[in-house]
């Protein structure tokens, strides 16, 4: 099943990548959360003629304004000055002055994917690391790891130079020692003692990671992959709540979706498919 992102028009064919950003209760990015609680993905049934309806209003922004307003808002968070707060309030205030609003109605919203639950949550903030040798590969020290060769950890907030943030398939080498495939042995290369690790959590090959730029960790930003397996095409919801500090409050967020349908797996006679680019005139228009 091909990626393809939750804003590219994905089919029930595809697999669909999501972007989830968790911010702390200021609405700023200053940590990577304390854990990330549950993902629901929901499917939207609307069948009216039960009469039983729910309203959600689907909020689109001027994407230059919205830029604007949280550029302005993550540079208040870095640098509270009073002008830096007044900028931010501005900004916003112009983004939402132009929002253009609709009114979506529904009956029923099923739960079709769920990941994590109080036991288990989606993601949480990993294990320790001490040591970062500068090596290859490099040698990473993490007490009573309790893992084993080959098994996939996701490295993040590392503080070796370059950082060496990202996923690897381990080697264990002791109790409280394991090695990734990562060359740190490079002259200008310098060793580290800080970061952390987890393994992803996976459920049907539906996974969660901490988004990942030339080697350094996003904060606050995550990818979360599902493969929509026997899912119906149509509307759906995924709503996800994380927890930034222990024993803190849960937010929550959500991104309303939809789901194409696709011919060439919903047709079993291969002279009935229809080509996507066939209409092209018609598909602009819907």
């Amino acid at each position: 099943m091909p990626e393809v992102s939750v804003n590219n028009n994905p089919s029930i064919t595809d697999t669909v990548v999501f972007k989830l950003y968790t911010p702390d209760e200021n609405g700023c990015f200053l940590n990577m959360p304390y854990k990330v609680d549950k993902i629901i993905i929901y499917f939207v049934e609307r069948n009216f003629a039960s009469g039983k309806t729910s309203a959600y209003t689907d909020s689109t922004y001027d994407p230059k304004k919205l830029a604007a307003a949280e550029l302005a808002e993550q540079a208040a968070c870095l640098d509270p000055t009073p002008e830096k707060i007044a900028a931010a309030k501005a900004l916003r205030e112009q983004a939402e002055s132009n929002v253009k609003k609709d009114e979506f109605y529904f009956n029923e919203a099923t739960p079709v994917q769920i990941s994590g639950n109080q036991q288990y949550p989606a993601w949480i903030t990993g294990n320790d690391i001490t040591i970062i040798t500068a090596t290859n590969p490099t040698v990473i020290t993490s007490v009573a790891h309790g893992l084993n060769t080959g098994d996939t950890v996701y490295i993040y907030n590392t503080n070796s130079n370059p950082p060496i943030d990202g996923e690897y398939k381990i080697t264990k080498i002791t109790n409280d020692t394991f090695s990734v495939p990562y060359d740190l042995s490079c002259g200008s290369c310098i060793a580290g003692n800080d970061g952390f690790w987890y393994t992803a959590l996976q459920e049907s090959n539906n996974i969660l990671t901490p988004i990942v730029i030339n080697g350094k960790t996003i904060v606050g930003e995550f990818e979360y992959v599902w493969q929509p397996k026997g899912a119906r095409e149509g509307d759906y919801f995924i709503c996800w709540t994380w927890t930034p500090l222990p024993g803190g409050n849960q937010l929550s967020s959500h991104i309303k979706f939809s789901l194409a349908g696709d011919t060439q797996d919903t047709t079993s006679i291969p002279s009935h498919f229809t080509n996507p680019i066939k209409y092209d005139t018609l598909l602009d228009l819907s």
